[in-house]
């Protein structure tokens, strides 16, 4: 719909999802825990904004729990796989 009332139909696409190499990570903000869940198995790894390494794990396909506790507050970059993510850790 148009700022004006008017409106118009697009044409119908088709779209095949097949749902691999989908990522979640949450909570965020994190405080002591996060939880990542992946539809295949791959690494993580946890930086700094300055890019240091804090964490390097391989998790496997599903839900997969990783401590924050001894990192430190503030933003942390989840590299998993080849896509990154941010996270506020409190």
């Amino acid at each position: 719909m148009d700022y004006d009332g008017k409106y118009s139909y697009s044409d119908i696409a088709s779209v095949i999802y097949d749902g691999t190499g989908e990522t979640n990570i949450y909570p965020n903000p994190a405080t002591s825990e996060v939880n990542i869940s992946t539809t295949e198995p791959t690494s993580v790894q946890v930086m700094d904004v300055y890019g240091m390494v804090l964490l390097n794990r391989d998790i496997s396909d599903g839900q997969n729990t990783i401590n924050l506790s001894t990192l430190p507050a503030g933003i942390l970059v989840f590299v998993v796989g080849d896509q990154r993510y941010k996270v506020l850790k409190e």
